[in-house]
């Protein structure tokens, strides 16, 4: 599995692990729909560019309403084993007007996603594995 691939490798794996579970077929718009119903805005157009790759980075609120929607938890998407210190901080600051913070708020909030990750970093299930 090449870096291109890897997020749309890991969404169809845990869209497959779901439909697996459930013993029942998820459709890209039938998820697409039912995470907007629930708060997380998504367009199947724009799930479907995830799962064939054309999206490379999708966000993490659109993984987060695949999760919801398929009633799993985000480690079994299983992005941050791979993911740097870098990678998480720039997520974490996607979306949030960070220029507004002063030093000491940037500082503050690195601080604690540093030892979110070193954390999470030293538990094995967050450890990266092999997509089945």
């Amino acid at each position: 599995m090449t870096d291109d691939d890897q997020m749309s490798d890991r969404m169809n794996a845990l869209i497959s692990f779901a439909e697996a579970r459930d013993g029942r077929r998820y459709s890209t718009k039938y998820i697409a729909e039912r995470a907007t119903e629930l708060g997380y805005r998504m367009s199947a157009s724009n799930l479907s560019h995830i799962r064939v790759g054309r999206i490379k980075n999708p966000t993490f609120r659109a993984i987060e309403g695949v999760a919801a929607v398929l009633d799993v938890d985000l480690r079994e998407f299983g992005a941050l084993p791979r993911s740097t210190t870098a990678d998480a901080l720039e997520v974490s600051f996607r979306g949030v007007d960070v220029s507004e913070l002063n030093e000491l708020g940037r500082e503050a909030i690195e601080s604690v996603i540093r030892s979110v990750v070193r954390d999470l970093a030293s538990r094995p299930e967050f450890r990266s594995r092999p997509l089945e």
